[in-house]
């Protein structure tokens, strides 16, 4: 009897998890590991069912005729083993022989008494069930509350379930890891996407600037080169300054800057000398920096060069080479 309410811990260990299993996964996965199977009713004796079997687990339901039901008040207090009780009882309700007759209890609250409910059924219509379907997860009756399971200490059962939601619990344990570990794994993918992305475009910014300051290099070198080019040269600019120059003035000092030129000149009069060199092509922006002081002859004129202007030496020596022609 010990090891009758051990099993029977034992059994309601299990099944308790089976229903908390079946409460959560979803309807097909509970019905392929056979923890949750359809209700079948059999007819009386077990002789067939009322309606067909499906294929898969099923629970069969024995008829009330096949079931003798006996309610054992359980004394009061705590740690009353049932079990205990209805066996102690068993020669009231089982005088003949025992072993020929399959039970189980239920523990039930009635107007505050707690009653151990005893069902049992003969041994060969629990045989003659277990022959209408291949796979029976179960044998109980009908009715409302708690109902007895016939099966319930059946050693090859216990196992059954018990392999099911341990298969259930290994795969459990190696799908959940898997989609973080998919997301990590994406996640890695494309951080790793997005810098070799990154690398590339900063390879080509990189690249973009040299070709921009090798570009602005060149084009600085043409440009000095050009204005080189198209400069006239020194040669020119001192005789086309000695010709407008007037015979009463004469060059002091000459002062080359970025922008043209500084000419400090010394003559009495500084406005013919400025429309003296205004008249030139080859002198542009030409304007009087400095007034002479009094009692001085000093004064300075800034001007700037005109690229491609023709000047009045060249002007004359191609009109000469065309008369001569």
């Amino acid at each position: 009897m010990r090891q009758r309410r051990l099993l029977a811990a034992t059994a309601n260990l299990v099944d308790g998890m089976a229903d908390a299993f079946a409460m959560t996964l979803p309807q097909r996965v509970v019905r392929y590991l056979g923890l949750s199977a359809p209700r079948v009713q059999l007819r009386p004796g077990a002789m067939g069912v009322v309606m067909p079997a499906g294929a898969g687990p099923v629970t069969l339901v024995l008829d009330s005729e096949d079931v003798y039901t006996v309610d054992l008040p359980l004394p009061p207090g705590v740690g009353v083993d049932p079990w205990k009780q209805a066996a102690m009882m068993a020669h009231r309700y089982m005088p003949l022989k025992p072993e020929l007759l399959a039970w189980d209890l239920v523990t039930v609250r009635q107007e505050g008494q707690l009653i151990a409910r005893v069902s049992m059924v003969r041994r060969t219509v629990l045989a003659a069930a277990l022959h209408v379907s291949g796979r029976v997860a179960a044998v109980t009756t009908d009715g409302v509350g708690p109902q007895p399971q016939f099966l319930r200490l059946d050693i090859g059962r216990l196992r059954r379930r018990m392999g099911r939601m341990l298969v259930l619990l290994i795969a459990a344990a190696f799908a959940l890891p898997a989609p973080p570990l998919l997301v990590a794994w994406t996640l890695d993918q494309q951080t790793a996407h997005m810098e070799q992305k990154l690398k590339t475009l900063s390879d080509d910014v990189k690249a973009a600037r040299q070709l921009r300051d090798r570009a602005d290099w060149q084009g600085n070198v043409l440009g000095r080169s050009a204005a080189a080019l198209v400069q006239p040269p020194r040669r020119q600019v001192l005789d086309e300054i000695a010709r407008a120059l007037p015979d009463d003035a004469w060059l002091q000092d000459l002062v080359l800057g970025p922008d043209g030129m500084v000419l400090q000149i010394y003559g009495a009069d500084p406005h013919a000398v400025l429309a003296r060199f205004q008249a030139v092509p080859l002198f542009t922006n030409v304007r009087l920096t400095t007034e002479p002081e009094p009692g001085s002859a000093t004064f300075s004129l800034a001007l700037s060069i005109a690229t491609g202007a023709p000047s009045r030496s060249g002007t004359a020596g191609n009109a000469k080479e065309g008369g001569g022609q």
